[in-house]
């Protein structure tokens, strides 16, 4: 029986690996151009890190789960951490090639690890929720005059 916490963790997992996927494709297609498409990874990537730490909050406070909570605090530090840095590479005389590594490390690759991790995370909660939901008895009968029943008559005197 499927309850409204795994409908809905059922379509946030659906939803993160259409956009892994999606960010995948789009990985490979700037690749390809050499650099022309990247806007699609920047997109792919923010659309997915707004839904990711949208669940985490909505997840956190309904399955009561802190470490979603901890991943939404770690999220808005990381992000905070990138706005800082983005000021200081502005301003500051690196080379260029270090400035590509160091953009490619901390808005591709830091990112997309966090973002596969939480998928693996919300997977394995849908599937211990499913495991809940799938070992939990639901027992309909009418009590009234439960303890009348000849049913039980006949077990007491046999």
């Amino acid at each position: 029986m499927k309850t409204a916490k795994s409908v809905l963790l059922s379509i946030d997992v659906v939803v993160q690996l259409i956009s892994l996927v999606l960010l995948g494709g789009s990985v490979l297609l700037a690749l390809l151009s050499k650099g022309e498409t990247t806007i699609f990874v920047g997109l792919v990537l923010f659309f997915l890190g707004i839904w990711q730490v949208g669940s985490g909050v909505i997840f956190g406070i309904v399955r009561n789960d802190g470490k979603r909570g901890e991943y939404v605090i770690g999220s808005l530090v990381y992000v905070s951490l990138l706005f800082f840095g983005s000021y200081v590479l502005n301003g500051s005389s690196i080379n260029g090639f270090v400035t590509w590594i160091l953009i490619t490390l901390f808005f591709l690759i830091i990112p997309s690890g966090i973002a596969i991790w939480y998928f693996k995370y919300s997977r394995a909660d849908l599937t211990k929720l499913e495991l809940e939901n799938k070992n939990r008895v639901v027992i309909n009968f009418d009590m009234d005059d439960v303890l009348d029943c000849e049913e039980i008559l006949k077990h007491e005197r046999s």
